[in-house]
């Protein structure tokens, strides 16, 4: 029924507003769907939305109407990008005004090509992303089918559409898994993606979940790699650590752990507790490695660790090392990026020119915040030295945040300013339910930094889980970060009223007329609104219509009138005439002198007849 908000007739529960304008949404010159969002900011204070609606046949109208400013420019955006006529001028009245954007048709994919839960894990959440926000509603099918895994026994069959409002970027759903007492290894499942619209697919649009046993021993070793830097030929380097553990249900028998390659004898186990020994499921035991090489040069080798993991029988590790001729080399040994994450503290090897030796990842305690950095990242300080030291904590004298903003959670100070790093460092925070605020949406919210120059925030290209609250964002530099959110609340309740219609046009007196009007709330909240019926200027009716936001309803009024003449119907502006005629004389008013001469005669003649035959009677 959008039409019939574009035709005159606009009123409002409260007085006229200043400025209204309505028109066509075009995205890259197609009308838009229905749902677009559309929105009028002046200032960067946000002061109208709505969504678009088909009206005429024609998809993509809108209607926006508001009532702050003061003769500042109106940006205008559709789903979020915004409009090639933005901005416009701030005048009052209504403006008929088509708005056109253009963007680029996103791809969507899975956040990764493999995912992995644990068979007593009830299910598994799968994400899927956009690589942009759009503008327009996104819609993506996914399904799983069997990979060694039986849909009904091992996990339940999943399939559906994933639905992406206007600038959202992320979607998950979930696989449930069915837990049986089977020692049946590892097991798959297939996932795809297919008929996305408005949006093209892109890589990977299939991934593997794998169901993880846990009716059998599982192995885990960490680090999975382990490069000792350079160490002077004739030296040994410092002993590395390796964690064996147990993350299954059963028993894990390890057998003789041994290293082999082409440089295997420029590496020796040491402090070895692991070999030969069982661990019990959620135990651990641990073994050393010293790296000593006997010439220059890169040296490489493979640590075996054999056990009766059903799906892992030997676990190979990679080691590497240089050695060189002399100096001290920058091994793991001598440099460490040291974390201070809200007071735990932690250390990672580093080279001497900043790379990690090893891939980073810290969480808090309470899993609100986590960092992570891949293997050979670049970790720099502001002179772009060696990065020493990350301090991460709780920002006690949080910026200001905009109007209509709320920071979600808490706000956390990063250290040392100017640290950078390439590739980014993965920083994600986490929320609960209670911290979003009224109005502000759980899935749009993102992380923003503070920028100390410009003096205000700064949203991150980021990715909403709304299952598990946590969102995710790369960080290129260290400042104030947090959960942010724009509280918009919907605009007042606003009415239009349009097609007035009568049923007749022309009337007897006393025939009744139907008044029909068509009523829409295009505000943002449930309103009412008093309609007066005039008749040539007097108020005869009134009715009052209550209507939630983008609804609809005609309502009617019963006239009659016995007085000949012409009536003028006016209901909020709008106007229509009818008539009441005049009842044409009948037979009888207008012969009736005829009929009264012929009554006379007629008596006359039975008066004689009768006289006639007294008479003759007599005689």
């Amino acid at each position: 029924m959008l039409a019939l908000l574009l035709l005159p007739g606009v009123v409002a529960a409260q007085p006229e507003p200043p400025m209204v304008l309505n028109g066509q949404v075009y995205i890259n010159d197609v009308e838009a769907e229905d749902g677009t969002l559309v929105e009028a900011k002046i200032g960067g204070a946000p002061v109208a939305n709505c969504t678009t609606q088909t009206a005429e046949g024609k998809k993509g109208y809108y209607v926006l109407a508001f009532w702050d400013g003061g003769g500042d420019e109106v940006h205008l955006f559709v789903g979020g990008v915004e409009a090639n006529e933005s901005p416009v001028d701030y005048e009052m009245g209504s403006q008929d005004l088509d708005l056109n954007v253009t963007v680029v048709v996103p791809t969507v994919a899975f956040s990764a090509a493999a995912y992995s839960v644990g068979e007593g894990g009830g299910s598994a959440p799968i994400t899927v992303n956009l690589s942009a926000a759009s503008t327009q509603t996104v819609t993506v099918h996914y399904a799983t089918s069997d990979g060694t895994a039986t849909a009904g026994s091992d996990y339940t069959a999943a399939n559906g559409t994933l639905t992406f409002s206007p600038g959202n970027t992320s979607k998950t759903f979930s696989v449930s898994i069915l837990e049986d007492a089977l020692v049946e290894g590892n097991e798959t499942v297939n996932l795809s993606l297919t008929n996305p619209s408005n949006a093209t697919l892109g890589t990977p649009s299939t991934a593997v979940l794998t169901i993880v046993d846990n009716d059998a021993p599982h192995i885990s070793v960490d680090p999975m790699a382990k490069n000792f830097g350079s160490i002077n030929v004739s030296s040994s380097s410092s002993p590395q650590t390796f964690t064996v553990r147990n993350v299954g249900n059963a028993d894990l028998t390890v057998g003789t752990i041994n290293i082999t390659g082409t440089n295997a004898n420029q590496f020796t186990i040491q402090n070895d507790n692991v070999s030969n020994e069982t661990i019990i499921p959620n135990g651990s035991a641990t073994l050393q490695v010293v790296f000593s090489p006997t010439s220059t040069g890169g040296k490489s080798a493979t640590l075996n660790i054999p056990s009766n993991d059903p799906d892992e029988a030997t676990v190979l590790v990679s080691l590497s090392g240089s050695g060189v001729a002399e100096g001290p080399g920058p091994g793991p040994a001598e440099y460490n990026l040291t974390v201070d994450m809200l007071g735990d503290i932690s250390k990672w090897d580093i080279s001497e020119q900043g790379n990690l030796l090893e891939p980073l990842q810290v969480s808090s305690a309470d899993n609100k915040v986590i960092i992570s950095l891949d293997k050979d990242a670049s970790c720099l300080d502001k002179e772009d030295n060696r990065l020493s030291t990350i301090t991460i904590s709780n920002q006690t004298d949080c910026p200001p945040v905009p109007e209509d903003y709320d920071i979600i959670g808490t706000a956390y100070e990063f250290q040392p300013a100017g640290a950078k790093f390439a590739p980014s460092l993965s920083l994600t925070l986490s929320y609960v339910d209670n911290d979003i605020p009224q109005y502000v949406s759980e899935e749009d919210v993102y992380i923003a930094y503070y920028d100390t120059t410009a003096e205000n925030w700064v949203p991150l290209t980021s990715q909403v889980d709304t299952e598990n609250n946590i969102v995710t964002a790369p960080v290129s530099h260290f400042t104030t970060f947090a959960i942010m959110g724009a509280a918009i609340p919907p605009t007042p309740a606003n009415f239009s009223v349009t097609s007035l219609d009568l049923s007749n046009k022309q009337v007897e007196p006393g025939q009744e007329v139907l008044v029909t009007v068509n009523v829409t709330n295009i505000g943002g909240c449930e309103g009412s609104y008093a309609l007066n019926l005039t008749i040539n200027g007097a108020v005869e009716q009134t009715k009052t219509v209550t209507l939630a936001p983008l609804a609809s309803d005609t309502v009617t009024f019963t006239v009659t009138k016995e007085e000949p003449g012409s009536y003028t119907i006016s209901v909020d502006g709008l106007t229509k005439e009818f008539s009441v005629a005049a009842l044409a004389p009948s037979w009888l008013s207008r012969y009736w002198w005829t009929i009264l001469i012929g009554l006379v005669v007629v008596g006359l003649l039975l008066f004689f007849f009768r006289w006639w035959r007294q008479k003759k009677a007599v005689s």
